[in-house]
């Protein structure tokens, strides 16, 4: 209902004014004595209430502040809305509180609330990625701007920015749409031509880039909330392109570094290093993620880079599987991470001239938000590159390259370089770019050293330095970039400071230099900012040469270049000429001159108060361009990683390597410095001057530090003074030293950064004064240097041990501190220096008053008040603490020594003794106090004397437990003073006691005679009254009888009901006490041994318990009480029945063992978990007689077993108890059996035999612990190697059990149990049996191995060894023979080798050598192991023993000849092998005749192998296979039969020919002379070509492929004629078919005339001759 209501409280005392007056203001009750100054409101709407409240613990106040609610009205359960608010507290941005009333019927109980943060809720608004341009903000029902991508954010300089309403900042939206349309209707969508603001860079006074455009905005409220989601989409807006299916070609580690460094390293140690404090990875590139590259961005900023997160991104990116992704990351940010990987090998590559060239860093930007840099950085967890200048201006510039300052105009580390940087386009397939309207993808950019960007601009205008110019570069802005004249990089300047006259001219005439202000809310400012716009060239003609100059735009960048004469520097600009009369001015505060009209004057970048209404929400600027705004990480940039310093060295590009001038010049931030003894290359150049200083961290013992405590305690120091002082190199931060009493000393050197050293010093010492000096590593600030020593005053008391509760400790450390303040009566709050809790002792150190007598008086009231007795009250824990001790400085100044006054007051007047009984008798005071306390306290009385009957003393300081209390000698005096403990011995020997204690003449007790009630129980008897009454008296004399002393006096209601005899026994009243105790003690012995006492009729009757006020204390039973212990059973898991069962077996076996006496012998069975407990009938009386069960019987029973079977069949060691001590056992036993090879016990002799026995007991007794003992029974060894043997039980439940040794034998059994054998042999023990079952055996093995391959293309898996084992094992027992087997325990396989162990054949001493040549043969045979349920098998290639190479499998090599002649079918294959192995032997060599295998013949072909088993290398048996190749191919003759020869025309192998040979017959045709000898060169071709037509047409010789080496000579033709392998291998159908064509006529043409041939020679034989007919 538009009330406010107003809850607020204070804390602090208040004076009856002051009371008044928050009274009045609470009711509005507004009169003359608030004074006629003072404007008060008029009254309005109820009056509140102002309470006062007394109260310290906090309780009433809770009370009190809730009652305000009553004052709430209208309460709905609907959800209420606050107005949003900043709360700086609760984290940056805006935040609203959700709020809902509670009812219980109608009754409001309260109110529920959250506070929630908007920016958090709605965090993807500011990152809104429609397109480049798009945007989106959050409005409330009002009009007021939440969220909004130009709008301010609160951070911890500007903890409450101005909150905006709709039309600030949206005007042409609200001017169209309507603002009432906006907020009340359901949602929307309209265009609009609107103004988008696009940042120069992310410093607010650079100003913006504006866009017109045609906007369209989409609004939808949020249901049941008072919250508008607007989104801004302009037309034409790109956008980005977000690529796919792009993978990583290879994980090059060097390519995918995340930003964190900590775990850069190399064999070599860290791969880091620093440079100017900034920790580099040298050697690598980085990656970080932009906080836009989230799906949730403020809570990554938020929660941090965690070591999860970290690894979840580095698997993420890394990944190559397409269908992985991250909830976490956008989908388009890993593609840029893999497409910018494809530039790290050329960065790497151009490293080695990164020393020479100045480039100090290279990087790459994406529109996703990846920065990849190289050399590596750790940069901050918000930094963003694209909020950045370099990128903001390379996406403006199109095409061209562009140089900007770096990074941030803050970063102090990196001065001296520039950036230049070049945006890049998305791919087009024509190769052109032309900038204007293409989509950008990112940004890439290095940092060169200014001097590097100086030598290049020299380089392109040589003029500048060369001849009477002076250039300068200016960027867009109009700021100064280099000067050519300057070798070191010059502070930011802007061209209208610089040349006032020249900026002026650039605006008015020009026209290419444009001023604009924006509005820059976060700071409530407006800056005026300038632009450049597109020019070629200005150079106007002015003759006068200082105001003459050039400047022209620097072609592919976007940059300018200034040119002025030289002379001009002598110039006096006070009265420029026209056109440059009218120059800029500028302030040196940069405030503007004007505000409200940007033509009226010119001006140098400046700024002026915005004028925003918080309350309106609206500004006095009429301007309506809006200054960059960017996210709370605006400033981010690179971290210096302080952690990292310690174990980084200095990076090798350090200022001390350059050796002159231009190469320091080279590097960042190096200086030469000439003006040195040494002129050297530096940071900094150092002066004469230097200034000490000093401070105190006070509690701090600092060399208590260790090495690595001192370095980073240093490193903090250095970072403090960095931040107070300016970011200086930290090596001018000198000598720093540390005491033990927390005192600091330093020193800062002079230096061209740090001119004024001393001036530094002061500044420090003035923040150190402040309590402003915050010293990190101890999280505390520094004080002057002296509070470390002289000036502080520690003030300790101590106390009785506490447990203070943690969460109250703050509040006790106060009343503590106002105790001492009320003893002091000053305030020490102020002057706190430290305040510590511990449970003994509280501590404060405050600072000295500087009134030294004041300080005096502090310590002598609280040394008056300690040594006095004073108490602490703590209301928090509702008690107070007597202090004990004060220290003062560490020093013990004062302490407390109670003392109390103790009066014993006699049983006797002591006023008639004589001196020396009195003196007797107070030398009994101290050694009976001694024995009370148990300690000497001979130190602690004093005044000690006799009054009358009384006996008083004082006693100083508590001598039992406390020093400081009396409490527990208080608490031992009353006591013994009541139980008549305090006797003195008197010389009459009657004593006196102590009857009345006085502590200081208080009475505390007296002397009290005990009377105790006691009860006996008595078996059964029938008595009648008087009887009874008899009865009775004989009771009381017995009892008088057993405590040696007449009770008639004593004893008091006497009575016997039936079995019940009671009766009250007073304490004697004689003057020396004795305790009725000691009595009661021997009442309890007789009864618990039976106490039988006579009756009338002479029978007996026995005391079955004795009550002590009716409590039983003694009792006693003809029953005994048993128990026969089980180990290892657990009865509390069986059922009823069973233990049923166990009970009347229990009874019919006690019954047995007494001779079948019907008594029942057992009562009361009970089982505990490994017990049977019961009750023995041990006597019977009978009237008068008795008849004795004993013990022995059952015990002798226990030991021979006769319960072995109580619980079940197996025999159970277990034992008999009465009153926890053993009566009897029963050890268990069990047959056991060693196994020996049998060829080994069968040649021993019979000594030999008997010294082997004797050792196998003795190997057992040591492994058993040497706890045998006799415990073997039987033993002997057999011809067959089996000892057999008894092993009884050790009979202790704390020994090892039967069952435990078994396992015990079998372990060392199946480990290797080694028995000694004559002649220093031994021989193990290969099998043991236990009750005839087998437990364990040793068969010693031999460990062997082999390679394999897989045949066949299937696939294996090696996982599955269940499978694998079984068919391998299967395999290898079939081989192996005698030599053992092979068992699945034994087999292991391991990628591609199979690891198997063969256990020993018992039967065959020489077993091992036999398994090893069964294994060699095996796999040299081809070892192939076929995989079950798989068309695959394994294939044995090597066979180790351990790592010796036992065999290797050489596949045996099949090689086919082809022959000449078809080979008849008659023949055998032993001809033929034969006629292999011949031709083998006379024509190859190399012992190949006895390595062949097998033949067989098919036609033509002859098929053999060369055998694999005659090889140990495949190297060998491939060299026997490059022989019989060798030999094909020189003609390798079989002799088949006797009568048939032939040769080889091709070998074969796996289907490929190798070598092959084909038979040449030499042809020569002879002609006569005279056609033959005038043949030119050129006709001798012609001829050759024309015979091979002829023949090939004639005799159907293919003479292309078989003809050549056609020669004439004389009269012959000669040429060679190949054979025709498949169809005449040795040329014989050619030989005949070329004899006819010789007969009937062969014409040669010849190209003059034909001629025919005569004669036709074969292999110089004669074949045939044409005679003319």
């Amino acid at each position: 209902n538009n009330s406010v209501l107003i809850l607020t409280y204070g804390f602090g005392s208040l004076n009856k004014d002051g009371r008044s007056i928050l009274t009045k203001m609470a009711t509005q009750n507004h009169d003359s004595s608030w004074g006629n100054s003072i404007k008060y409101p008029k009254p309005y709407g109820p009056n509140g209430t102002m309470t006062y409240l007394l109260d310290y613990s906090g309780h009433r106040l809770r009370n009190q502040m809730g009652t305000y609610y009553m004052n709430l009205r209208d309460f709905s359960t609907d959800i209420q809305y606050t107005v949003p608010y900043y709360d700086i507290t609760l984290g940056s941005g805006l935040f609203f509180t959700m709020s809902v009333a509670c009812y219980h019927g109608n009754q409001l109980i309260g109110v529920v609330a959250n506070d929630i943060s908007l920016l958090e809720l709605f965090q993807q608004l500011p990152y809104f990625d429609h397109g480049k341009y798009s945007y989106a903000f959050l409005i409330d029902n009002q009009g007021r701007l939440l969220i909004h991508p130009k709008q301010a954010y609160a951070s911890k300089t500007n903890p409450m920015p101005s909150i905006l309403n709709l039309e600030t900042m949206e005007p042409e939206f609200v001017q169209k749409a309507g603002l009432n349309t906006i907020l009340q209707g359901q949602g929307g969508e309209i265009s609009v031509i609107a103004s988008l603001y696009i940042p120069n860079s992310k410093n607010p006074a650079d100003g913006s880039q504006v866009l017109v455009k045609n906007v369209t905005y989409s609004w939808r409220p949020i249901p049941k909330s008072p919250f508008i989601v607007v989104g801004a989409f302009p037309e034409e807006d790109y956008i980005h392109y977000k690529p796919i299916n792009i993978y990583w070609k290879s994980h090059d580690n060097s390519a995918l570094h995340y930003h964190i460094l900590d775990n850069e390293t190399n064999a070599n140690g860290p791969n880091i290093c620093f440079q100017n404090s900034i920790i580099l990875s040298p050697n690598t590139s980085t990656i970080k993620l932009a906080p836009g590259s989230f799906l949730l961005p403020l809570s990554y900023i938020g929660y941090g880079e965690t070591e999860k997160l970290r690894l979840t991104i580095q698997q993420y990116l890394s990944s190559n599987a397409s269908n992985t992704s991250n909830t976490d990351i956008n989908s388009d940010v890993k593609p840029d991470v893999i497409t910018t990987a494809r530039i790290v090998p050329t960065w790497l590559r151009s490293k080695q001239h990164t020393e020479h060239n100045g480039v100090i860093f290279r990087y790459m930007a994406t529109e996703s938000g990846v920065f990849r840099i190289f050399p590596g950085v750790e940069a901050n967890i918000e930094y963003d590159p694209r909020v950045e200048g370099w990128y903001q201006q390379s996406i403006k510039s199109y095409s061209k390259i562009s140089v900007s300052p770096p990074f941030s105009d803050i970063d102090k580390l990196w001065k001296g370089y520039v950036t230049v940087s070049k945006v890049i386009y998305q791919g087009r397939k024509d190769h052109k770019h032309p900038g204007v309207g293409e989509i950008p993808v990112g940004v890439a950019g290095m940092d060169v050293t200014y001097s590097q960007f100086r030598t290049v601009l020299v380089t392109g205008a040589p003029q500048c330095i060369y001849s009477d110019y002076d250039c300068y570069i200016l960027d867009k802005a109009g700021y100064i970039i280099a000067d050519f004249n300057s070798k070191m990089m010059q502070k930011k300047e802007h061209i209208s400071q610089k040349f006032p006259w020249l900026s002026s001219y650039l605006i008015a005439k020009a026209s290419i230099l444009k001023g604009t202000f924006c509005q820059d809310f976060e700071h409530d400012k407006i800056h005026l900012f300038y632009a450049m716009k597109n020019f070629t060239i200005v150079n106007p003609n002015v003759s006068n040469q200082c105001y003459s100059f050039a400047f022209t735009s620097v072609p592919h960048t976007d940059f300018y270049l200034l040119a002025r004469p030289k002379a001009a520097r002598q110039c006096n600009y006070n009265s420029p000429p026209p056109p440059f009369d009218s120059p800029c001015t500028c302030n040196t505060n940069t405030s503007c001159s004007v505000c409200n009209n940007i033509s009226a004057k010119c001006q140098c970048p400046c700024s002026c108060p915005l004028g925003h209404d918080p309350c309106t929400l609206r500004t006095k600027s009429n301007t309506a361009v809006i200054c960059p705004v960017y996210l709370p990480y605006k400033n981010a940039t690179f971290n210096t990683v302080s952690r990292l310093i310690n174990v980084a060295n200095q990076c090798d590009r350090a200022c001390e390597t350059a050796a002159n001038e231009e190469l320091c010049l080279m590097k960042s931030s190096c200086k030469w410095c000439s003006n040195q003894l040494i002129p050297v290359c530096s940071t900094f150049c150092l002066t004469n001057a230097s200034s000490s200083g000093s401070f105190c961290i006070f509690g701090k013992n600092l060399l208590a530090l260790d090495g690595f405590g001192r370095d980073a305690l240093r490193n903090s120091i250095i970072s403090s003074i960095r931040s107070e002082i300016g970011d200086i190199n930290p090596k001018l931060i000198w000598n720093i030293q540390f005491t033990a009493a927390g005192q600091v000393f330093f020193t800062i050197l002079g230096s061209d950064l740090t001119s004024n050293p001393e001036q530094l010093a002061n500044n420090i010492a003035h923040t150190i004064n402040d309590s402003q000096f915050y010293v990190g590593y101890y999280k505390k600030f520094a004080l002057p240097e002296y509070i470390c020593t002289t000036g502080h005053l520690k003030i300790n008391i101590t106390f009785d041990r506490q447990n203070f509760p943690i969460s109250y400790q703050a509040t006790i450390k106060n009343e503590f501190l106002r105790f001492i303040e009320s003893i002091t009566g000053t305030q020490l709050q102020p002057r706190i220096l430290q305040m510590l809790l511990k449970d003994t002792s509280f501590m404060v150190a405050v600072i000295k008053s500087k009134n030294s007598s004041l300080t005096q008086t502090e310590v002598t009231s609280l040394e008056h008040a300690v040594h006095n007795g004073i108490s602490v009250n703590l209301p928090t824990l509702q008690k107070s603490l007597q202090i004990h001790q004060l220290y003062i400085n560490g020093n013990l100044t004062e302490r407390f020594i109670p003392t109390i006054n103790i009066t014993f007051q006699m049983s006797r007047n002591m006023s008639n003794f004589s001196v020396l009984e009195r003196a007797e008798i107070l030398q009994q005071v101290v050694p009976l106090l001694d024995e009370l306390f148990n300690i000497s306290t001979a130190s602690n009385i004093k005044d000690l004397q006799i009054i009358d009957e009384d006996i008083t003393f004082n006693m100083f300081g508590g001598v039992v437990n406390n020093r400081y209390s009396f409490r527990d000698e208080e608490i031992l005096l009353e006591t013994a003073t009541k139980t008549g403990q305090l006797v003195f011995n008197t010389t009459d020997q009657s004593g006196i006691i102590v009857q009345k204690l006085f502590i200081n003449d208080e009475f505390r007790c007296n002397l009290i005679i005990p009377v105790v009630n006691l009860n006996f129980t008595f078996s059964y008897m029938k008595m009648d009254i008087n009887t009874s009454k008899l009865f009775a008296q004989r009771v009381v004399i017995t009892i008088g009888d057993i405590i040696q002393t007449n009770i008639e006096s004593r004893v008091r209601d006497v009575s016997l009901i039936k079995t019940q005899f009671g009766c009250q026994l007073a304490g004697r009243t004689i003057q020396k006490w004795y305790p009725i105790s000691k009595e009661i003690e021997k009442l309890q012995v007789s009864v618990n041994g039976g106490l039988y006492i006579q009756k009338l009729d002479s029978h007996y009757a026995y005391v079955a318990r004795l009550y002590r006020e009716f409590r039983v204390i003694a009792e006693y039973s003809p029953f005994q009480a048993l128990s026969m212990r089980y180990p290892r059973i657990h009865f509390g898991t069986f059922p009823e029945t069973r233990l049923n069962t166990i009970s009347k077996k229990l009874l019919h076996i006690v019954q047995g063992i007494y001779n079948g006496d019907s008594v029942n012998f057992v009562q009361d069975v009970v089982y505990s978990l490994d017990k049977v407990k019961f009750h023995l009938l041990r006597e019977v009386w009978n009237e008068g007689s008795i008849k004795v069960y004993d013990l022995t019987f059952l015990s002798k029973a226990v030991s021979e077993g006769k319960f072995t079977h109580l619980i079940d069949k197996t025999q159970r060691l277990y034992s008999l108890y009465s009153d926890n001590l053993m009566q009897a056992q029963y050890i268990p036993r069990i047959p056991m059996t060693l196994q020996f090879p049998s060829y080994i016990v069968e040649s021993l002799d019979l000594d030999e035999s008997n010294d082997m026995e004797t050792d196998i007991i003795t190997q057992i007794d040591t492994i058993l612990s040497n706890n045998l003992a006799n415990r073997i029974l039987k033993h002997n060894l057999t011809s067959e190697g089996r000892f057999n043997f008894i092993l009884r039980g050790t009979g202790s439940a704390s020994l090892p059990s039967l069952r435990q040794e078994t396992n015990i034998l079998a372990l060392n059994v199946s480990s290797k149990l080694l028995i000694p054998l004559p002649n220093n042999k031994s021989v193990p023990v290969y099998r043991y049996y236990s009750n005839e079952l087998l437990q364990a055996e040793y068969l010693a093995s031999v460990n062997f191995s082999f390679s394999f391959t897989k045949q066949n293309t299937c696939k294996i898996y090696l996982t599955d060894s269940n499978t694998l084992s079984w068919a391998i094992d299967k395999k290898l027992n079939q081989i192996l023979d005698n030599g053992g087997t092979v068992t699945k325990q034994n087999t292991f396989v391991s990628q591609n080798r199979v690891l198997f162990g063969v256990s020993e054949n018992v039967n065959f001493q020489n077993w091992t050598e036999i398994a090893k040549q069964d294994l060699i043969y095996g796999v040299k045979s081809k070892l192939q192991i076929d995989i079950p349920s798989s068309n695959c098998s394994l294939i044995a290639t090597k066979l180790y023993s351990k790592s010796n190479l036992l065999a290797i499998y050489v596949p045996s090599v099949p090689i086919t000849f082809a022959l000449a002649i078809k080979v008849p079918v008659m023949w055998s294959n032993h001809v033929i092998f034969h006629g292999i192995q011949q031709a083998m032997t006379t024509q190859v060599g190399r012992g190949l005749e006895n390595k062949l295998t097998y033949s067989s013949i098919s036609r033509r072909n002859i098929t053999f192998y060369v055998n694999g088993l005659h090889y140990y290398n495949q190297t060998y048996i491939d060299m026997d296979v490059a022989a019989i190749v060798q030999g094909v191919k020189n003609k390798l003759v079989l002799r088949l039969s006797n009568n048939s020869v032939s040769y080889v025309t091709e070998m074969v192998q796996n289907n490929m020919v190798q070598a092959s040979y084909v038979e040449k017959s030499v042809m020569a045709f002879t002609l006569p002379t005279i056609y033959l000898s005038s043949l030119s060169n050129q006709e001798k071709i012609i001829v050759g070509e024309r015979l091979m037509g002829t023949l090939q047409q004639t005799a159907g010789i293919n003479t292309n492929q078989r003809m050549s080496g056609f020669i004439i000579y004389k009269e012959n033709m000669t040429f060679v004629l190949a054979a025709d392998i498949q169809n005449d291998p040795e040329n014989k159908k050619a030989i005949k078919d070329i004899q006819k064509i010789i007969i009937v006529g062969l014409t040669i043409y010849l190209p003059k005339s034909n001629a025919l041939v005569r004669k036709f020679y074969s292999d110089n034989v004669f074949q045939a001759e044409h005679v003319p007919k």
